[in-house]
């Protein structure tokens, strides 16, 4: 059975005594932890440069047929750079995950990075009481129900899948904490659907493992600042380090990136935005994609400070995903060994 037809079940997560959720979900940390998209590799790319590989000149004749085939006029070419800049950005497409008349269930799956989020807050429910809390991405919105749990006043649940938010209203409701939560479709490249109160009003928002594509960098932060609270506002994130595997042109073999250049476009994204960062959990485990780093991020280093550093433990320790956060029918130190795998280039079928 693939994970697409993979039916929800119902699962318990555990981050400490009266801590416990009950949500239906598809996948769990330790199976997503195998999910081949740690080395992505562009098809598109290692396909033109194959053909590039020692060409020939019946290589390069051929693509200059091809090429004349295509000519367009000049005012075919314009017509059509107009008819592409008048469309909506299709965010499935530039996500790449599904079709756009197709529904994105990837938000189905529990994904390391929320236990990671969820474990940090279980232990600091001060940061959370009393806050008026947004999980943006939220899929089956482990962190922002748990901090319905904590004492926030008010939980924004949103994920741009109409499917998905479905689920997290069920999720809430199952939980009792449905009173606290309200529910939102929102696309990081629309933001029409946030009511004025809904803009800059934000203690903390909440981000879990949604920063693997590129297009959706520049969108996502442009979000963050429609709604964090202007002085005093804190987005959490937790990240885990992806190293795509690309082929180089130079050298003509696969290998890995040398680092996570999504994120890094994402955290210059951010500093260029007027927004500060603060690492709250950078050790080696996290840097090599083992576990999930945390992120605070805020227009004030004042009140990024709030936010505790997690203590780094030695090479070969426990985890992050390792301590009170529990999940019935998996494990996150196992999620944390598949990802492990998968960052030294040992692939998994999911």
């Amino acid at each position: 059975m693939s994970a697409t037809e993979k039916p929800l079940g119902p699962h318990c997560f555990t981050f400490g005594d009266g801590l416990d959720l009950q949500v239906h979900c598809r996948r769990l940390p330790a199976e997503v932890a195998r999910v081949t998209q740690t080395l992505q590799l562009d098809v598109e790319e290692l396909f033109a440069n194959l053909l590039d590989w020692d060409s020939g000149p019946l290589a390069a004749e051929a693509a200059a047929g091809g090429a004349g085939e295509q000519q367009q006029s000049p005012a075919q070419q314009q017509q059509q750079q107009q008819q592409q800049q008048q469309q909506q950005p299709d965010s499935k497409k530039l996500c790449g995950n599904v079709a756009a008349n197709q529904p994105d269930l990837i938000g189905l799956d529990v994904w390391p990075a929320a236990i990671a989020l969820c474990e940090y807050l279980a232990r600091r429910p001060q940061l959370v009481a009393g806050a008026y809390v947004c999980e943006l991405g939220a899929g089956m919105g482990l962190p922002g129900l748990l901090c319905a749990k904590l004492g926030a006043s008010q939980v924004l649940l949103t994920d741009y899948e109409p499917v998905v938010v479905d689920h997290l209203r069920r999720n809430a409701e199952q939980n009792g904490v449905a009173p606290r939560c309200s529910f939102l479709a929102l696309d990081w490249f629309d933001r029409a659907p946030l009511a004025p109160a809904q803009r800059h009003a934000y203690h903390l928002l909440l981000l879990a493992d949604v920063i693997y594509a590129a297009a959706v960098v520049q969108p996502l932060v442009a979000t963050l600042r429609a709604l964090l609270t202007p002085d005093s506002g804190v987005a959490l994130v937790a990240h885990r380090i992806r190293r795509p595997l690309i082929f180089d042109r130079v050298d003509k073999i696969a290998r890995l990136q040398e680092q996570d250049e999504i994120f890094e476009e994402f955290k210059g994204a951010c500093q260029a935005a007027g927004l500060h960062l603060r690492f709250l959990s950078d050790g080696p485990a996290a840097l090599a994609g083992e576990e999930p780093l945390l992120l605070a991020i805020g227009p004030s280093p004042h009140h990024l400070q709030r936010f505790p550093a997690l203590a780094q433990q030695a090479a070969g320790a426990g985890g992050a995903g390792e301590g009170s956060g529990g999940v019935q029918g998996g494990s996150t130190a196992a999620a944390a060994a598949a990802a492990a795998a998968l960052a030294t280039g040992a692939v998994e079928d999911s």
